[in-house]
């Protein structure tokens, strides 16, 4: 069976379950009990508490009575001796039913049924049986002392290794979770059984990359394989510790201010020299011309075929080319001369009406006028 949870580390800590189980087996055995009394029993109104009491005494002194006598304020409740015997062998056949021949059926009592619990083997986990449910229910008699309350059972079943009572232990049973049946879990000092281990790791089908194996980090480093045998190992070496990332501070902006503008004449660019002239196309082929016929050597025809001459002549010497004299470059032009000065714009001019020499800015684009009193130029008033 494929376990679908986490097993707990102890897989019998059940016991607050375990009560409430044994509470509500309980109140079904009370209330059965209750309904077979009052079908059975008979009752008699005396009038007074003091008569109904005083009846119930003479009943219940009486050595010969047959029945039992039980005062309920002015009522006198009868039930024979038989009736209560029914009533004890009903409830002795519910607790044989419910607590031994259930179990050994399914492996849980009414109220283990309600809270998921399960009464099974401590070994294999699987059904306890009817011979170990006999034995657990059976020594009820000793977890139920004091008898008016299951003492002995509640205090073995905390204390106790997998939380049994005395009929546990007898029993070799414990009482675990309904999840877990099937799936023998270890529990310390109770069973032999072995620690869960993980599954053997399987091949990963092809194209999927297989699971990293447990207790293992994603990205970890992968540790270096084996020195082989009969080689000394190298000294480990320390990986190098990470370099803090180098800031740069952004540059402080810069404060660039303009250069005034100039006034000086823009010279023209400089002309680039002209390139050598090649020699000319004539004179090579004359001396390619010249060549051939120096090296052609001369045939002699004869009636009885072709003869050649004894000595070749010598080739002439080729004369060496004249190395011609590239041209100086032209000089640059002249500077354009200025242009003479116009009255009022590029040179002052009196003005009649305002006293005074006015003169045209062209950088702020206004007439300005010479100012004594601030001996400076000043735009025009209008």
């Amino acid at each position: 069976m494929t376990q679908t949870a986490l097993p707990p580390a102890d897989p019998t800590a059940v016991v607050g379950r375990r009560v409430v189980a044994y509470l509500i087996d309980g109140v079904i055995l009370v209330a059965l009990m209750v309904a077979l009394f009052v079908g059975l029993a008979s009752s008699e109104d005396q009038g007074s508490a003091f008569q109904a009491e005083l009846v119930c005494d003479v009943i219940n002194n009486a050595s010969s009575s047959d029945y039992v006598c039980i005062a309920a304020d002015t009522t006198a409740i009868l039930i024979s001796n038989g009736d209560l015997a029914l009533i004890a062998l009903l409830a002795l056949l519910y607790g044989f039913v419910t607590q031994m021949l259930l179990p050994s059926i399914t492996g849980f009592s009414p109220g283990k049924a309600m809270v998921g619990l399960r009464i099974v083997n401590q070994e294999s986990f699987q059904r306890a049986g009817i011979g170990a449910n006999l034995v657990r229910w059976l020594l009820w008699i000793v977890d139920s002392a004091p008898w008016c309350f299951p003492l002995v059972g509640l205090i073995t079943g905390l204390s106790s290794n997998g939380h049994r009572r005395v009929g546990d232990m007898a029993a070799k049973t414990v009482v675990i979770d309904k999840k877990w049946v099937g799936q023998p879990l270890a529990i310390a000092g109770v069973n032999s059984v072995s620690p869960l281990v993980p599954p053997p790791a399987t091949a990963a089908p092809f194209g999927a990359s297989p699971p990293p194996p447990t207790g293992s980090t994603i990205g970890a480093p992968t540790p270096p394989p084996p020195q082989p045998q009969g080689f000394p190992s190298a000294p480990p070496v320390a990986p190098p510790a990470p370099t803090p990332p180098t800031v740069t501070p952004p540059p402080p902006p810069s404060t660039f201010t303009p250069p005034p503008p100039s006034t000086a004449p823009i010279a023209p660019p400089a002309m680039p020299p002209e390139p050598a002239p090649e020699p000319s196309a004539a004179f090579d082929a004359t001396s390619a011309l010249d060549a051939t016929t120096a090296f052609e050597p001369e045939v002699i025809l004869e009636p009885e075929g072709i003869v050649e001459p004894e000595t070749m002549p010598e080739p002439e010497t080729m004369p060496e080319p004249e190395a011609v004299t590239a041209p100086p470059p032209p000089p640059p032009p002249a500077p354009p001369a200025p242009a003479a000065p116009r009255p009022g714009i590029d040179a002052p001019q009196w003005d009649v009406a305002r006293d005074t020499y006015i003169q045209w800015d062209p950088e702020l684009s206004e007439w300005m006028e010479w100012s004594e009193s601030a001996g400076a130029w000043i735009p025009i008033s209008r």
